[in-house]
């Protein structure tokens, strides 16, 4: 399939750019920041098709589909960052929403056979204590601007398939982490300030927020799996949770990198890092096993030494 992704430049895009290469698509590739690699953005070994495009410039989008016809579209472009959102709720929604459903919009009219996949995110189901895991048709209850944004793309494409007959699905992950994601996210974070402990640019105690709070945490690896699996195999019209099932405290993995590194985890509580403790709810992922047959592969540990191997290298 030719597939168009949205969110190249991001830290999940290039990810998937490699899954999709891997498994002999071809991938064009759209951000609204050029490529990295100084024009020449790499996925593996191949050198992909780079579109520089705002999505809330409809005719520029339309210009890009109509020229690209895609057999596909994995949609990643958003602001993923709740703190971020917080701030900028306004904007948050224009590019969250408005971006959204320009190119369901723009997709209809000029590629109305084209299988699209809309990344959601696992935060519309909100953090209540839940008795079981929830399944695709919980009620939505976000509790941020970034998942309301989310839960409105996730409503707004769902709507598509249902009236108009877009192959269009939605995809609710969990956390995801691995080599390659920004250290404004608690995970590389944690790698960050160890490995400068090691490097000898800071000493313990380490900062922190509350480590006791816990969540379901995947490899980007296995996750963008899941994508690929579905635009080959998910059915249209159909929301599919991605998770990979295990509950982690952030104190777990603090030591996991502090084991990495041979140093004695020592922390100090940062009162603006705190926040009540809390645990990613149980997401039910039948849906997506029965129609992909996906499961996840990569153990925690050894996507968390990846990381720590990456964050040294960075520095060598």
């Amino acid at each position: 399939m030719r597939i168009l992704v949205t969110g190249a430049a991001g830290f999940v895009g290039g990810h998937l750019m490699r899954e999709l290469f891997r498994a002999h698509h071809s991938v064009v590739a759209v951000d609204a920041v050029p490529p990295p690699g100084n024009g020449k953005p790499f996925a593996g070994d191949a050198v992909c098709e780079w579109h520089t495009v705002d999505l809330l410039d409809v005719i520029a989008v339309e210009k890009l589909v109509q020229e690209c016809r895609p057999d596909a579209l994995v949609h990643l472009a958003a602001i993923a960052s709740v703190p971020q959102s917080q701030a900028q709720p306004d904007q948050t929604y224009r590019i969250n929403v408005r971006g959204t459903l320009n190119l369901l919009r723009l997709c209809r009219r000029n590629v109305p056979a084209a299988r699209l996949l809309i990344v959601s995110t696992a935060q519309v189901y909100g953090n209540r204590r839940r008795t079981a895991p929830l399944r695709e048709n919980t009620v939505l209850e976000p509790g941020s601007a970034y998942a309301e944004s989310k839960a409105w793309a996730d409503f707004l494409a769902l709507l598509y398939a249902e009236r108009f007959g877009l192959a269009v699905m939605t995809v609710r992950p969990h956390n995801h982490t691995g080599p390659g994601q920004s250290p404004t996210y608690a995970v590389p974070a944690f790698a960050r300030q160890v490995a400068d402990v090691v490097r000898g640019r800071a000493k313990l105690p380490l900062i922190v927020g509350n480590l006791d709070s816990r969540r379901d945490i995947s490899d980007v690896r296995d996750i963008v799996a899941a994508y690929r699996l579905l635009l080959e195999n998910g059915r249209p019209g159909h929301a599919y949770n991605v998770a990979s099932g295990r509950q982690v405290s952030m104190r777990e993995i603090v030591n996991l990198f502090c084991r990495f590194a041979g140093i004695e985890p020592e922390v100090r509580v940062d009162p603006d890092r705190w926040r009540p403790t809390d645990e990613s709810p149980s997401l039910d992922i039948a849906a997506l096993r029965a129609d992909t047959g996906w499961t996840p592969r990569i153990p925690l540990e050894k996507t968390l030494q990846a990381m720590w191997q990456a964050e040294l290298a960075s520095d060598a």
